[in-house]
């Protein structure tokens, strides 16, 4: 039995092959591949940037719903949102607009700044295990679903809907019988939602939090990860907004330069009193003091705590190389 198929030359391929049509802006005749003859409808790029630009002409500009920002769309797709994300949100706070008959409360929805760090805390309380059957994280192999005892879209905002009393951690097949029946979405009592549509954009919520982060950054000494468990914004962001590397607009001078933590200012002098009376490398430096060597390296090279030095270390007590200082 031969194994080997034959090809059959004998029928014409379209590969290579090359046809001819007629440009649309100018008429003049090209030649075009034949997989592509349903693409491409100018022949060179300054005939069809005058199709692009004809194109745009029959459009318009319209508002974002959910944010505002102006967006291009033509008379045959009327877009109302500028990307997924405001869809997607939309599709919670405007259910009207995208289904007369169905409320679209069962998508996945933007649940406040503070959602992680609540969902964490209550799978904590609940000691990793599911409320309903018992099973444990390490049993069901993943980590298990929060869900909100009251509906989320019954409150007003989401630091009442998200306080740990009404959370309960659940596995996914337990979850989907809490929202079957008459618990299930499509069932919630549409007089008791309330769509917020001028607060509800992630923008704007985010924006409180770190407001709420540099109020007490500025007026108080609560160390970064205090004031991380308060407001329940992640460590990193808050140390980004200390540092004066996020959400620049809400001040003028960093929080670390108008109030540092003592913390931060003690093994900032620890450090700096290293770099001008030692010949100590910086990764040495970095281990002795038990600080990181980007903070380090920022000291020495007088980005950070210019309260401590007028001339930064580098030109003081300039660094030689390890094996340099070993000879």
């Amino acid at each position: 039995m031969d194994i080997f198929k034959v090809r059959d030359y004998s029928k014409k391929s379209n590969v290579g092959r090359m046809i001819e049509r007629d440009c649309i802006i100018c008429n003049k005749t090209f030649s075009v591949p034949f997989g592509r003859r349903d693409v491409v409808t100018t022949c060179c790029k300054y005939c069809q940037s005058l199709a692009l630009a004809w194109k745009k002409n029959q459009g318009r500009y319209l508002l974002c719903k959910m944010c505002d920002k102006p967006i291009w769309t033509m008379p045959s797709r009327q877009h109302k949102y500028c990307s997924k994300k405001c869809h997607n949100l939309a599709m919670s706070v405007f259910p009207d607009e995208m289904n007369l008959d169905v409320i679209q409360t069962g998508r996945k929805k933007y649940y406040g700044s503070n959602w992680l760090s609540q969902r964490r805390k209550a799978r904590e309380r609940d000691n990793f295990t599911c409320q309903k059957c018992g099973i444990t994280e390490k049993e069901y192999g993943q980590e298990l679903s929060v869900h909100h005892k009251t509906p989320f879209v019954y409150f007003e905002t989401y630091l009442k809907a998200n306080r740990l009393e009404n959370l309960i951690s659940v596995c996914e097949p337990c979850h989907r019988k809490i929202h079957s029946g008459e618990n299930h979405t499509i069932n919630y009592k549409k007089e008791k939602i309330i769509f917020n549509k001028d607060l509800n954009t992630v923008q704007t919520k985010q924006r409180e939090s770190a407001l709420k982060v540099l109020d007490l950054l500025l007026n108080t000494d609560k160390t970064l990860k205090e004031i991380s468990q308060l407001t329940g914004v992640s460590y990193s962001k808050v140390q980004k907004l200390y540092r004066g590397k996020s959400w620049t607009e809400l001040y003028e001078i960093p929080p670390r330069d108008v109030r540092p933590r003592a913390k931060g200012l003690k093994k900032a002098k620890e450090v700096y009193s290293l770099l001008i009376s030692t010949n100590l490398t910086l990764t040495e430096i970095s281990k002795r003091t038990n600080s990181s060597l980007m903070m380090v390296q920022d000291l020495y090279k007088g980005r950070t705590y210019n309260e401590l030095y007028e001339i930064p270390p580098y030109k003081i007590a300039p660094r030689k190389k390890a094996s340099e200082i070993q000879q």
